[in-house]
């Protein structure tokens, strides 16, 4: 039967090794959520450059298309063809 000493001393190195254990999963967590945040950002990033360039084209195009898009609303919504 082992003594009360090495059992003491085997229960503080369990602990040790599981506090070593949690303090491993807790970095390798935040790790992750670091990364996941990263990945997050660059994606909002993206996203935002991809609309931010969809909205200019789409300004250029009423721009240029303006009038003609105008008549054709007007002609479907009266029926009116404009002379």
């Amino acid at each position: 039967m082992p003594s009360c000493r090495t059992l003491r001393d085997r229960n503080r190195l369990s602990r040790k090794k599981h506090a070593s254990l949690e303090k491993e999963t807790s970095d390798e967590i935040r790790k992750i959520r670091e990364d996941l945040a990263r990945e997050k950002d660059a994606r909002i990033n993206e996203l935002r450059a991809e609309t931010e360039d969809q909205l200019s084209r789409l300004d250029a195009y009423y721009e240029a298309h303006h009038e003609s898009l105008c008549s054709e609303l007007f002609q479907k919504i009266t029926g009116i063809t404009e002379t």
